[in-house]
């Protein structure tokens, strides 16, 4: 006769971790480009590669005052040629 040794075994969840290194590419991916020119100004999240966003919050900020003062004086100086 011989003597066997057993375990009662209970069903359960086990969860399985799989170390992996290197850069992820997002599935949809987003390409943004500005049409205008002007200075960030900054919007308290930093805007760079992976940062998230909720939905109606600011990515970017542009300040446009200076490119502004050029077109007005881009205006004015054909006021000036039109009126010579």
């Amino acid at each position: 006769m011989k003597i066997i040794t057993t375990d009662t075994i209970t069903n359960s969840t086990v969860s399985i971790v799989i170390p992996a290194n290197g850069n992820l590419q997002a599935k949809r991916r987003v390409e943004l480009f500005a049409e205008v020119t002007g200075v960030f100004k900054p919007t308290g999240v930093l805007f760079k590669t992976g940062q998230e966003y909720r939905a109606g919050q600011n990515m970017i900020i542009i300040e446009n005052s200076e490119f502004y003062a050029q077109v007005q004086s881009s205006r004015s100086n054909l006021n000036n040629q039109i009126t010579l």
